[in-house]
């Protein structure tokens, strides 16, 4: 990151910027259309690989290797695609995968995020734990069909497991700009998830609700999917990498967020 990047980051943290949810959606919307096909096809890349890894039995390696290797990279493609329709540059394919150069600073910021995150919820592990949920996730998945009843939780853990999650929510929304700090800003892994939270904190509650929408989204077309995957368990499967095709819009705006909160001139507050 040089001195007027710097610069520009700081201004923003410092002055604010407006950012509007529903603007941020109907704009990311629109670059999503305008490329549809090929943003399609890249968002299918991640289920297809997983498919894969899980065809050729690495189990929780091959997942380990999606998640903290293979994610992440091509996850950026989806920043830098939007970014070069929004600045009208010569469309290519290949646009997605020109986040491969700063692939190494992306896997180490991703494993970071996920080392934090990790140790915020460890309290909600042990409670889990202590309430014997992992034990009975384990017969699930051995006897999906005939599970047994899960156990249950008294009012003081239900306190605190939900009191556990309000750190980890406020850090997975402030560090929701870590990748295009990186890939338009030049800022190092350790750095790009710090100054990402300090710049979303000053509109904290919009890229809540941006997110969020995404993520109700996402469970509710998983909710409707489920009576078929319980007919049709290969229907079910297939039908399943349609839920991939919401990334890309979501992707596209926090692009739009994280561009006009950097790069659209804003009358400097200070000085009102």
């Amino acid at each position: 990151m040089n001195t007027e990047q710097r610069q520009r980051l700081e201004h923003a943290i410092k002055n604010g910027f407006p950012l509007y949810s529903a603007q941020c959606m109907q704009l990311g919307l629109g670059i999503y259309r305008s490329r549809f096909r090929d943003f399609a096809i890249f968002a299918l890349m991640v289920p297809f690989i997983g498919s894969f890894l899980t065809i050729f039995g690495l189990g929780w390696v091959g997942t380990i290797i999606l998640t903290v290797i293979v994610s992440p990279v091509l996850n950026a493609g989806f920043y830098l695609a939007a970014h070069s329709t929004v600045e009208r540059q010569p469309w290519t394919f290949s646009r997605f995968f020109e986040a491969t150069p700063q692939a190494m600073p992306l896997i180490v910021n991703n494993a970071l995020g996920l080392i934090i995150s990790a140790i915020v919820i460890t309290p909600m592990y042990f409670l889990l734990e202590r309430i014997g949920f992992l034990e009975w996730w384990t017969e699930v998945a051995a006897n999906p069909a005939s599970p047994p009843e899960p156990p249950g939780m008294t009012s003081g853990q239900s306190t605190a497991f939900f009191l556990n999650l309000i750190p980890l929510i406020y850090l997975q929304v402030g560090f929701s700009w870590a990748f295009p700090l990186i890939l338009f800003m030049g800022a190092n892994p350790f750095n790009a998830l710090e100054n990402s939270r300090r710049l979303i904190n000053r509109a904290w509650g919009a890229q809540f609700w941006l997110l969020f929408s995404f993520f109700s989204m996402f469970m509710l077309a998983s909710l409707i999917l489920s009576p078929i995957a319980a007919v049709s368990g290969g229907l079910g499967n297939i039908l399943s990498f349609g839920l991939f095709l919401i990334f890309p819009w979501a992707y596209c705006s926090l692009y739009v967020g994280f561009h006009g909160a950097l790069f659209t001139k804003q009358e400097d507050k200070s000085e009102d």
